[in-house]
Order: structure tokens, then sequence, then C-alpha cells
């Protein structure tokens, strides 16, 4: 039995639904969750099998009825339903002959297939049914992917790894700063520190000449008798300051921190090129295990889509 157009109108989750197989034998159904994916084995199960396997509200909420369209080729089954219950017509084709008690003659031709649709459904709703479901498929198609799931898990394994070195060091390269101002290499700060030396000392002894002529100065008030010996002391005193300047420590001071913010630059630019190449490299393993993914995953379709599924 093949059912080779499934049509549905306000059932359950469904507004309005026309699936077409064609000749692929197997049919995709996703969506988001509460899309109605479930409705669409529910319109199967209470199109066929009637009965119990009617949900207690099939009818779309906010409607007053509904219908199921499922044709098998050979025959097609149409099933409506309104407040009072559901009704069920199946004609054969292409004579469109009513088929006689319709519901008895469905359970006569689905008895053959290979396992319960019910218990097929219903498998979801249990710890691990989902993935009973899969097997049983895999099983009855002959299809083993047991050694690509090993691989697959090894190489998701690995990609989620290295995912975390990306995001880690993502993260670290965020927290670093480049700045192109800086040179490549930490400059040496000797020779500014020797000139600051040398300039604390000439600007201290001139400190200590200035203050000797202010004592000389007061002291020639003080000391008239001793008038000819402190002028020549101030001759000598001033002699000693005349053409010297002060030297602009502010200048060296400022040479020497800007000489540090640099440094500090120079060594945050090593620091986020180290984390950039490492970042580079982890991306690149990530990049090739998700093409060794994508890979197996496209083997692990192909054999699904070349296998002779049980249930067409």
């Amino acid at each position: 039995m093949k059912i080779i157009r499934l049509q549905a109108e306000n059932f359950k989750r469904l507004k309005a639904v026309d699936i077409r197989p064609g000749d692929d034998p197997l049919v995709k159904i996703t969506g988001k969750n509460m899309a109605g994916k479930t409705s669409i084995l529910d319109v199967i199960l209470a199109g066929l099998k009637g009965g119990k396997a009617i949900p207690g509200t099939p009818i779309r909420k906010g409607e007053d009825k509904g219908g199921l369209l499922l044709d098998l080729g050979d025959y097609e089954v149409i099933r409506n339903f309104t407040p009072k219950g559901n009704y069920l017509k199946v004609y054969s084709k292409p004579d469109g002959i009513k088929v006689d008690s319709p519901q008895d003659f469905l359970n006569s031709i689905i008895g053959s297939i290979s396992f319960d649709p019910m218990e097929f459904v219903l498998m979801s709703k249990r710890p691990g049914g989902k993935k009973e479901q899969r097997e049983l498929i895999l099983q009855l198609a002959g299809v083993d992917t047991t050694k690509i799931d090993a691989e697959y898990a090894t190489y998701y394994s690995q990609r989620t790894e290295v995912g975390r070195d990306v995001t880690r060091l993502k993260g670290a390269l965020a927290s670093k700063v480049y700045d192109d101002s800086a040179p490549a290499e930490e400059q040496k700060v000797t020779e500014l520190s020797d000139k600051l030396q040398k300039g604390l000392v000439a600007n201290n002894a001139l400190n200590q000449a200035k203050q000797k002529v202010v004592s000389i100065e007061r002291e020639l008030v003080e000391m008239e008798e001793a008038l000819v010996a402190k002028r020549e002391e101030l001759i000598a005193a001033q002699n000693a300051i005349k053409g010297r300047v002060p030297i602009d420590l502010a200048t060296i001071q400022g040479a020497i921190k800007n000489m540090e913010a640099v440094n500090t630059k120079v060594r945050g630019n090593k620091e986020y090129l180290k984390v950039y190449d490492e970042l580079e490299l982890a991306m690149k393993k990530y990049d090739k295990l998700s093409t060794s993914l994508d890979s197996l995953q496209n083997k692990k379709v192909s054999l699904l889509k070349a296998a002779k599924m049980p249930l067409e």
C-alpha cells in the first residue's frame, strides 16, 4: 500500500495541507515545535484506523468541521469530522464505486503492514522512543549506520573541543589592543635615565650655587667690615653661575613616560598577534572538522535515500 496523496483541512493543528510524495519514497516533514508535524502522522492513522486512532478533538480550534483525504492509488479514503462525529467513505479507483463497510475494508488492507503504525507513533512518547523509531526504520530498511554514527560522534566531539578553544581565543583577543603607531620592539630607556641623573646632579649644583649667592648677599649687608673679601667671594660665585641655565627635566621625564607607553603598546601588540595566530589555527581546525561532519552527514543521507523503506 502506498499513499500517493494526503490532504487535510482543519485537522488538529493543521489549517490545510496537501502532500504528494511523487517518486521519492522518503518524505521529510520538518517544522518548528507545535507546527503540526505530528498532526500529519495523525491524519494517516485517523484516516486508516478510525476509532481510538482519532484524536479526542480532531477539529482545529475555532473551526466547526474538518476533513481528510488519503489517495492509496487503487482506493480513495475520505473522512469528515463534525462536532457530532466522523464520517468515513472509501471509493475504488478509477470507477469511483463506493466500498461497503469501509472501516472493515481498511482494516483488512492495512493488516499486512509489518508493524503497528499506532504503536510506532506512540514510541515517540516513551523515554528513548525516538531512538527506537529510528532504529526500527533502519533495521527494516537494511541500513547500518553504526560506523558512520561512531565516526560522526568522534568528529563532533573534536569539533566541540576546538569550538571551545575558538570561543576562548575570541574572548582573549577581544580584551587585547593592537596599536599601529607602536614600534615592533620595545625601546631602551638607559640613555634617557643617564641624562636624567646628570640633570638632577647639575640642577642640584645650580641650586646650591644660587643659595650661596643669596647667602653672600645677606652677609655683605651684615659684614661691612669684610666688604672687600666678601665682594671677591661674590664675584667668584657669580662667575660660577654665569652662562649656565637649568636643564629642562620635564622634557626628559615626559620622554621617559612616553617611551613606557610605547613599550606597553608593543607588548600589547605581541600578545594580540599571538592570540590571533592561535585563533586562526583553531578556526582552520574547526572548519576542517565541520567539512568532515558535513561529508559524513551527506553519506548518511545518501544511504537513507538509496534504502528500500518498508513503508512506502
